[in-house]
Parts: C-alpha cells; structure tokens; sequence
C-alpha cells in the first residue's frame, strides 16, 4: 500500500553546499530505487541544534516529502544509519491536517472552558462552590487577614449593640381588644 512520508535529516555542519546537494540527490535516489516517489524536497539550512551532537552544535536541515510502500521507509532508515554525515534522521507517516468544523462540536470536546483543561476534574479550576464544600477559606490556622487568630486585632471596633427593645405589655382580653 502506498503512503505519504516525510523524513526530515540533520548532515554535519562541515559539509560544503556542493556536498549537500549531493546528499539530496543521493537520498532521492533511494526513494526512487525502491519504487518511491518524491514530492517535495525542502532544504531548510544550517541551524543551531538543541544540544550537542557529536560535539558539533549546528547541522543542514533537510525536509523530503515522498511516496511509497513500506519497502522505501524501512531502506531509508537502514541507509541513513549508514551514512556517516547524517547526525539525525527521523522518518515519519504524512497525513494532511484538517481542522475540524466549527459548526458541529467534536464528540468529548468542550467548547466552554469554564472548568479548565482538566475535563475530568472539574473541580480543580470551578471556584465557585470551593468556599461552599469548606475546602479553603475557613481555616484559622493559616494567619490571614480575614480569618485566624491575628483577625481580631486588625479588625474595626465593633459597632456599640443597637438598645434593647422596651417590654410589650399583654394585650387586654375582651370586647374592645383587637383580633
């Protein structure tokens, strides 16, 4: 069955230009050899790597798109292996990215955030029942300004008591008391 791959491989930085394209050349050579097809060849240049290769720390970056059978992937990568100017090599199934639609949510996908990216433990983002559940808040330990021991003395005076209402005398049973 034929699919699409792209191998991206890393040569030495000592390599001249001219050496380069014949490294490309090479490559597709492979590809076609076996019954591949290349699409697309993209030389990206020398660039700084992440870390240390073989103490060198830049390398030429190349790009191939290509066709074919699982033939072409497994030679690919037994040459690759074998030529001693390619730092890195790594070669991987293409597919075309399509996004999915806007109009139709994708099944498990929620659109709202409300929660965070944690679907599966709402609670952990949710604010709004946390100080309901008692889980924070209400600890006096902790010395806030708010709650704990220290409060009282950051605290305003209390407002004076409002006075005490005056005693209600029974209401008076008979023919002029209200019902």
């Amino acid at each position: 069955m034929v699919r699409a791959y792209e191998a991206v491989y890393i040569l030495d930085p000592t390599l001249d230009d001219a050496k380069w394209e014949e490294d490309v050349e090479t490559v597709k050579q492979w590809i076609t050899s076996n019954g591949g097809e290349v699409k697309e060849v993209q030389k990206w240049g020398r660039r700084r790597l992440a870390y240390e290769i073989n103490k060198k720390k830049e390398g030429i970056y190349t790009l191939v798109h290509f066709e074919g059978e699982a033939i072409v992937l497994s030679e690919l990568n037994r040459r690759f292996r074998l030529n001693e100017s390619v730092l890195r090599h790594l070669v991987v199934h293409h597919e075309e990215f399509t996004p999915p639609s806007t109009e139709e949510p994708v099944e498990g996908f929620r659109r709202d955030r409300d929660r965070g990216d944690r679907y599966d433990r709402g609670d952990r983002y949710d604010r709004g029942d946390r100080y309901e559940r008692g889980d924070r808040g209400d600890r006096g330990d902790r010395g806030d300004r708010h709650t704990g021991p220290r409060a009282a003395a950051h605290a305003a005076p209390a407002p004076p008591a409002p006075p005490a209402p005056a005693p209600v005398a029974p209401a008076a049973e008979g023919p002029g008391a209200l019902e």
